[in-house]
Order: C-alpha cells, then structure tokens, then sequence
C-alpha cells in the first residue's frame, strides 16, 4: 500500500512519532531509519559514550541535526540498560539569522 505523502504508517501511534521541527513544520520520526538508530546505539555501546549515572547536555540549534540527535538520545534512555540524565539546552545569542 502507498503512503500518502505527508502521512506517519504508524497513524496509530502519531502523537509518539512526531517530532516538531518548527511551528509548521513536523518530521515524521518514522522518516528516521532504523537503520540510522541501530548506528547511533552501536557507535554509543562500541566507543562507551555513556554510563549509568552521567549527566548528558547537548546544544539545540532547533533544526533537523540537533532535534533527531536529541530524540535519539532520549530514545535510547527509555532502551538502554543503563540510566543517564538528558538536557537539551538552546541559547539564543540574539544575533540576526539565517
């Protein structure tokens, strides 16, 4: 069956697989492949990025990178079997913008 352009194959789930980019835009999480989830939790298990009871903080910028690297993070906090602390933490210099 085709997708529908715009539409999540897990409707049932859509509130959970929704990662808002901006106010108008959403990327489905499902658009994130496995694949690239696997890669992440490998290189994080193989090079022992992480152990139980580290406090992780990573820079937000707000677009595509910083939010699907922040949802990956928080993903594999509910997977992994060990604990570790999230914060996401954006700061807005006041500068013009691109």
């Amino acid at each position: 069956m085709a997708q529908r352009r715009g539409t999540c194959p897990r409707r049932d789930q859509a509130k959970n697989c929704r990662l808002p980019l901006s106010e108008k835009i959403v990327l489905p999480v499902c658009a994130i492949p496995k694949q690239f989830n696997h890669l992440v939790g490998r290189a994080m298990h193989l090079y022992r990025m992480l152990a139980d009871g580290d406090r992780v903080m990573i820079a937000v910028s707000g677009g595509v990178d910083s939010l699907v690297l922040s949802w990956l993070l928080k993903e594999w906090l509910r997977k992994a079997p060990i604990r570790y602390e999230l914060l996401a933490v954006h700061l807005d210099m006041g500068f013009g913008g691109a």
